[in-house]
């Protein structure tokens, strides 16, 4: 640990400062300055500018000015030649040694500046004992309180102090925007590039920089999220298929995703929603990199949805085929099924991704795991399906005869989920996704992967469960 005479040319500090540093731990020199304040001279010998404001005790020595508009709280010490810019802020006890410089807007509570110290633009000096000629680059913090509020240790050595900055021996120069923890010690002579974050001790005579690898990536606003919609342009209505209990999960899944639509649209494409959308969407590259922390990420991502026709046509799949698919997994096991088919959707899509930072969400994972599941437990049970395409030409007819609504029409199971993911197959593989970036908005690896998934589950589910009531 660097002693105050290591740090600190004693022979420079004037007679009235001495005192303040005839210490063994240069921190402790704060715990002095109460007293020095206390017994110091008063008197105003130097200028002060009429807009300035001074609050409390203060002696000003000759030569030593206070500018325009800054705000003195006593107690303050300027030693001769030391001078206080415009809207500088001293927050007593403050002492500045001989030509010591106080500038444009830097606040400075509770420190000792020694002869020739600069803190000039937009710094922050904190509970700090600053060296001989040392500069502190525009918008440089000397940080002094953690934010756990423990007491301030050096290197693992206890302060006694919940407050506490830094010391910085004579010479030292920091760059702009560097922060200094709290507790930091910094030998003579030492050079901190800008941008540095800093702790602990750093020995004299040495240069700190801040190594960086700058890249250029793409921007994610909330637009650009990767939805997820469970089908093409042949839409279910309903299905022949009467279950024997009340879906209360599907309910309780369906009823979250509209409440966390409502919130995503209270927060609108404001910066809140972006954060939001970013904070519980799937993004594969932090998925992958930190996959302990961003796993809760594989099940909230199902709960949002990009706008409300994506939330609409995974809500009519997920009413019309999940409630018998929870009906014969029981409730319990649907819910997990459900999630897990959803997780695992995500990951197929992030492996394959060609947008890795941009988040995905909707619900159509899951709700492909669904249709997988229903295809192969359900596969000769009626589905009845809107065609949109097929509504035009019908109300065109209909002007000039009777026509049956022919954009109403049932099908077998097996025909309407095979013919759904047939489509995500051939989007997939046509638009290779995960190889052309930009190619589709629509996740359709994770249709295909949710949709394996629920095949393998039911047929594993059918083969362990073979009583007539499969619950």
């Amino acid at each position: 640990m660097p002693t105050p005479g290591e740090l600190f040319d004693l022979a420079r500090v004037p007679e009235p400062l001495r005192a303040l540093l005839d210490v063994t731990e240069p921190w402790e020199a704060l715990t002095r300055i109460d007293a020095f304040v206390a017994g110091m001279p008063t008197g105003r010998h130097g200028s002060v500018h009429p807009t300035a404001i001074v609050d409390g005790p203060l002696f000003l020595g000759e030569g030593a000015s206070i500018g325009p508009f800054a705000y003195l709280e006593g107690p303050a010490y300027l030693a001769p030649g030391a001078r206080v810019g415009h809207a500088a802020y001293l927050r007593g006890p403050v002492v500045l040694g001989p030509d010591a410089r106080v500038l444009h807007a830097s606040e400075v509570k509770r420190s000792l500046l020694l002869g020739g110290a600069r803190a000039p633009h937009f710094n922050y000096v904190g509970d700090s004992i600053i060296g001989h000629d040392v500069n502190l680059g525009a918008g440089v913090k000397l940080a002094n309180f953690k934010t756990t509020g423990d007491e301030i240790k050096v290197d693992g050595r206890g302060t006694g102090l919940r407050k506490f900055g830094a010391a910085l021996g004579d010479g030292v120069s920091i760059g702009c925007n560097a922060v200094l923890a709290p507790g930091t010690v910094v030998g003579r002579g030492t050079i901190i590039y800008s941008g540095a974050m800093v702790r602990g001790i750093v020995p004299a005579q040495r240069v700190v920089k801040l190594r960086q690898v700058h890249e250029a990536v793409e921007t994610v606003p909330p637009a650009r999220t990767r939805a997820r919609c469970a089908g093409p342009a042949v839409l279910p209505l309903r299905d022949a298929n009467p279950r024997r209990s009340l879906p209360w999960v599907t309910y309780g899944i369906a009823l979250a995703c509209v409440a966390v639509y409502v919130h995503q649209a209270r927060l609108g494409g404001s910066l809140a929603g972006f954060v939001f959308t970013v904070r519980y969407g799937f993004i594969p590259e932090r998925f992958f990199h930190h996959p302990l922390t961003a796993a809760p990420t594989l099940v909230t991502a199902l709960f949002l949805h990009g706008n409300l026709l994506h939330l609409l046509g995974n809500l009519l799949f997920l009413l019309v085929f999940a409630d018998n698919i929870e009906d014969r997994f029981g409730s319990m096991p649907f819910a997990v099924f459900y999630l897990l088919g959803g997780a695992l959707a995500n990951v197929t899509y992030g492996w394959l991704s060609d947008a890795p930072r941009i988040p995905l969400i909707g619900a159509s994972g899951a709700i492909s795991a669904v249709l997988g599941a229903y295809l192969i437990a359900f596969p000769r049970l009626r589905v009845q399906a809107f065609i949109p395409p097929f509504l035009v030409a019908w109300l065109v007819l209909s002007l000039f005869a009777r026509v049956p609504r022919f954009f109403l029409l049932w099908f077998p199971a097996w025909l309407f989920i095979g013919y759904w993911f047939l489509v995500q197959l051939l989007e997939a593989t046509t638009h290779v996704a995960a190889l052309q970036p930009g190619a589709s908005a629509v996740a359709w690896w994770a249709h295909v992967g949710g949709f394996a998934f629920g095949v393998v589950a039911v047929v594993v589910f059918l083969r362990r469960v073979r009583a007539p009531r499969w619950r």
